[in-house]
C-alpha cells in the first residue's frame, strides 16, 4: 500500500475543519504516531499513510528522519562519528565487548546517541535540550 495514496484520518480533517484548530490537529497527529507505534503490520500501512498525508497538510513530516537527526551536522563531525562506528564494528567482530560499549557510548558528550538495530548501527543527534 503507498503511503502517499492514503488521505488524512478523519479526525485531522474534523479538526481543520473546526476554523483551522491546529492544537487538535497536531493532538490527532501524536495519536496517529501512538496508534503506528502499536499497530498489527495489517494496520502500519494505513496508519503511517494517514500520519504522513495529515502532516503533510501542515507542512511537517516532509523531510527523511534520518536526515533530520542530522541536522546542522558538518562533514567532518560526519566522517569522525563513522570512524567510530567503524571501529565499534571491528570490536564487536573481535568480541572486544568492553571497546565496542565504550565506542557506543563515547559519543554521548558530543550529544550523539548510538543505535543497534536488525539493520545494523546508525546514528543521530541527540535532543539538545538535555
Amino acid at each position: 500500500m503507498d503511503a502517499a495514496l492514503i488521505h488524512p484520518s478523519e479526525s485531522f480533517i474534523e479538526a481543520m475543519l473546526d476554523d483551522l484548530n491546529t492544537p487538535r490537529a497536531l493532538s490527532e497527529l501524536f495519536a496517529l504516531a501512538g496508534a503506528l507505534e502499536t499497530a498489527k503490520p495489517l494496520n502500519k500501512a494505513r496508519l503511517k499513510g494517514q500520519l504522513l498525508s495529515s502532516g503533510q497538510l501542515l507542512g511537517l513530516l516532509k523531510e527523511d528522519p534520518n536526515q533530520w537527526f542530522q541536522r546542522d551536522v558538518t562533514d567532518e563531525f560526519r566522517t569522525e562519528v563513522e570512524d567510530l562506528l567503524k571501529r565499534r564494528a571491528k570490536a564487536r567482530v573481535e568480541k572486544n565487548w568492553s571497546d565496542a560499549d565504550w565506542i557506543r557510548d563515547a559519543p554521548s558528550d558530543r550529544n550523539v546517541e548510538v543505535m543497534d538495530g536488525k539493520s545494523g548501527v546508525w546514528w543521530r543527534l541527540g535532543n539538545r535540550n538535555s
